[in-house]
């Protein structure tokens, strides 16, 4: 069995603040109120939705998350001895992802509850440390199907997946950094469009560059091929 007793506690401990949070924000909330959940990247409000809705759905996505990585991933996974022996790896992934939606639950709750005004430049801080924080464990990270810059070719090659993850992981740190400091100089729409580009380039030369060392590693699978790659 994986044992992923420091994310499951780690994680069920970020729900049920989550889940406490909403508990005292719902006694102080007007019964029939509709909370902003929704900014432009200008930070001007431009959705709500029911007090209900806006309290209980993020905890309810991060229940539903850490179930499907913690109960089904470990099951269904065809490389299961490759995941056991990424689990610390898969363990920061899935904290940081429940991490991410606990944010967004306190900033949304606590936008309604103050009525202040969403500081949009803030928007990426939060993702940007969580993908400084994933690319510094991308590289130890072994082949899988769920965690990891899975490709047609990483998926078929060893050598592949390590080289790209590794080259991924030294892409997504600084640019996690470069991010979160724009952000915190209050660079808004510098920072959301930076965040959005270099993540895109990132991938994008992650893709390309595992299909050139698929192309190379005389130890590669059949998978590619029968793909028709």
């Amino acid at each position: 069995m994986m044992k992923l007793r420091g994310a499951t506690i780690s994680s069920a401990a970020l729900i049920l603040g989550m889940l406490v949070y909403s508990a005292w924000a719902w006694a102080h909330l007007p019964a029939g109120a509709q909370l902003t959940v929704h900014w432009s990247v200008f930070g001007r409000p431009n959705g709500a939705a029911a007090k209900p809705v806006t309290l209980l759905l993020m905890p309810a996505i991060a229940a539903v998350l850490v179930g499907v990585f913690l109960g089904l991933a470990p099951r269904f996974e065809p490389r299961r001895a490759h995941l056991v022996a990424s689990r610390r790896a898969f363990s920061v992934g899935i904290v940081a992802t429940v991490s991410v939606l606990a944010a967004l639950h306190v900033v949304v709750i606590s936008a309604a509850l103050t009525s202040v005004t969403l500081r949009v430049a803030l928007i990426p801080l939060v993702p940007a440390v969580i993908i400084a924080v994933l690319g510094n464990y991308l590289g130890a990270v072994r082949s899988n199907f769920f965690f990891g810059v899975r490709t047609p070719w990483t998926l078929s090659s060893e050598l592949s997946w390590e080289r790209t993850n590794r080259l991924a992981g030294r892409l997504l740190v600084p640019l996690g950094l470069i991010v979160a400091l724009m952000a915190l100089a209050g660079w808004a729409l510098a920072g959301l469009a930076t965040f959005v580009a270099l993540l895109v380039a990132s991938m994008a030369v992650a893709v390309v560059y595992s299909y050139r060392v698929w192309r190379d590693d005389p130890q590669r699978s059949d998978i590619g091929r029968q793909a028709g790659i």
